[in-house]
């Protein structure tokens, strides 16, 4: 009977369909309608990370994503899935476009190349594969990650027994991730970012750089049990399963070291 319980919305209290409902880290759920102002492309990342009491933050973030970024959005650079603007310090998902995301509130990024398949050429093998990304977001409280481009092309080398190739990241990939840490450098608030680091200024220290990731601004805010519970949460967003396979590994590495890194400083 459990199985079949009707559940309310936590936000607008209609029923939340079984097959359409969201469910949140506090184990509450949001109705289909509720939950469609949120992009698929951080939808789940968003719902492993906040609870029913963050969904109003997150409706503000979209009347000022449609009400300020949305009219002064005017795109000067794209590739793959992602549009740029580089006089206001936006970016989009062009796919899923419903929020526009401000440079000022990136937390952390990665980017990446997978090859899927390698043709031998004459003095550089042919490799073709997809580009791939993390970008870290403190409002809203998630995470994008996905593919950014299909069926990009780049040039490498095998090895003499033929069993790994050598490549470099495509020029398109490569002038798209310059173009985001140029972006990031200019418009990232510097006292809770990685932008020194990017810069060319003064270097982070390592627990800096943990309780950034962590999105927490001093040690002295953590216990055990907060650590213990922002861990289990970006796990859940970061996890391998959830993701494209070598950058969500890298991701999970980081966030385990970052976590013993401000367990031994506690």
């Amino acid at each position: 009977m459990g199985l079949f319980k009707e559940i309310s919305c936590a936000h607008c209290g209609n029923k939340a369909g079984m097959l359409s409902r969201l469910k949140l880290k506090d184990g509450n759920y949001l109705c289909w309608d509720c939950q469609k102002i949120i992009p698929d492309s951080i939808r789940d990342s968003w719902a492993a990370l906040n609870g029913a009491e963050n969904y109003q933050g997150l409706l503000d973030y979209k009347k000022k994503s449609d009400s300020e970024y949305k009219p002064q959005f005017n795109g000067t650079f794209s590739y793959g899935e992602i549009e740029i603007d580089e006089n206001h310090g936006l970016f989009r998902i062009e796919y899923d476009d419903t929020l526009i995301y401000s440079f000022a509130n990136v937390v952390d990024f990665d980017f990446g190349f997978v090859a899927e398949t390698v043709k031998e050429g004459i003095f550089k093998d042919k490799v073709k594969g997809k580009s791939i990304g993390y970008i870290v977001l403190s409002n809203p409280f998630a995470s994008y990650s996905g593919t950014i481009k299909n069926r990009e092309k780049t040039k490498g080398n095998l090895n003499f027994l033929k069993t790994k190739v050598v490549y470099d990241h495509p020029d398109g990939l490569l002038a798209f991730e310059e173009k985001f840490i140029v972006l990031y450098c200019m418009f990232n608030r510097t006292d809770n970012s990685f932008s020194s680091q990017y810069a060319g200024g003064q270097q982070r220290t390592e627990l800096d750089k943990a309780l950034s990731l962590f999105m927490v601004d001093d040690i002295t805010e953590l216990t055990i049990e907060k650590l213990n519970n922002i861990r289990r949460r970006l796990m859940k967003s970061f996890h391998p399963d959830n993701g494209p396979g070598e950058i969500d590994e890298k991701y999970a590495k980081k966030i385990n070291q970052a976590y013993d890194l401000l367990f031994e400083a506690l």
